[in-house]
């Protein structure tokens, strides 16, 4: 004969209640679960049908599978189909733009405009504006064509001797400086200004400074007041036209005129005009 063994079974509220022995499985039949007891935990330990399972916890994502084939170097990961990914990097052009940490797994990537600025193709700047107290382009080249419209420069710009070919100006000057009274020595600094007006008010040395590199021509002009009417020493650097410095005004304005081919190893010195005013 054949013997069929029935578990204990119960309902929900019946099954909560129950402590079983241990290693005992009950059945609970609202549920169709079962569940395991251990001799001393009222209602057991459940036993999850499939059912039950797929209803409390999410199913296998092929989605994260595949994210966690990733390597974990490669920080940025981009969705590329229902179930595929690819590990992605932020990436900059030579010369344009610079990026450090491009994957993001070392912190937050970082952008910066490279050091040496180079511009593709077409720029154009219409009533662009440049501010800044100096904004300088050591190195900054341009491929393509660059075309600035009404673009307005308010700040100082340098160009690192480098060179600014086939320009055409209007409205534009030399900068000056107002010495006012030499005293007994005055500096006059090509790299500052190109013009200088100054009065001799007693015994005066003059000292010029930082003229371009040869071969490149450098040169500036002083409208000097009363001249004459003290000694003046001129650099030992200047040589005059004709050999001797010139007899100066003692009482109007001299405009003078110097100019260097070799860094001021040699300074031309020449008269533009006498007792102009």
């Amino acid at each position: 004969m054949v013997k069929v063994v029935q578990q204990v079974r119960h309902t929900t509220a019946a099954a909560d209640a129950y402590t079983g022995s241990v290693g005992q499985i009950t059945q609970v039949t609202t549920t169709d679960e079962l569940r395991s007891h251990d001799g001393s935990t009222a209602g057991g330990k459940r036993i999850l049908t499939k059912t039950m399972n797929d209803a409390l916890y999410q199913s296998l994502s092929t989605l994260l599978t595949a994210m966690g084939a990733v390597s974990a170097t490669d920080g940025m990961v981009a969705k590329t189909g229902a179930a595929t990914v690819a590990a992605r990097t932020n990436t900059g052009t030579s010369n344009q733009i610079d990026v450090d940490n491009g994957g993001g797994a070392a912190g937050n990537p970082t952008f910066s405009i490279s050091a040496t600025l180079v511009i593709p193709g077409t720029m154009d700047t219409t009533a662009g504006i440049l501010t800044g107290a100096a904004a300088t382009f050591s190195t900054m080249g341009l491929s393509g064509t660059l075309t600035a419209v009404a673009a307005n420069f308010s700040g100082a710009v340098g160009f690192a001797d480098n060179t600014v070919g086939r320009a055409l100006l209007v409205d534009t000057g030399y900068k000056g400086r107002t010495v006012g009274a030499t005293g007994a020595t005055e500096t006059l600094d090509h790299a500052a200004e190109l013009a200088f007006s100054a009065t001799v008010d007693e015994a005066c040395t003059f000292t010029f400074s930082n003229f371009p590199a040869s071969p490149n021509e450098g040169g500036f002009t002083l409208y000097l007041t009363n001249g004459g009417a003290f000694t003046v020493t001129w650099p030992s650097s200047v040589d005059w036209a004709g050999g001797a410095a010139p007899t100066l005004t003692a009482s109007g304005v001299d405009v003078l005129c110097f100019t260097s081919i070799d860094g001021g190893t040699i300074i031309n010195g020449f008269v533009a005009g006498l007792a102009m005013a």
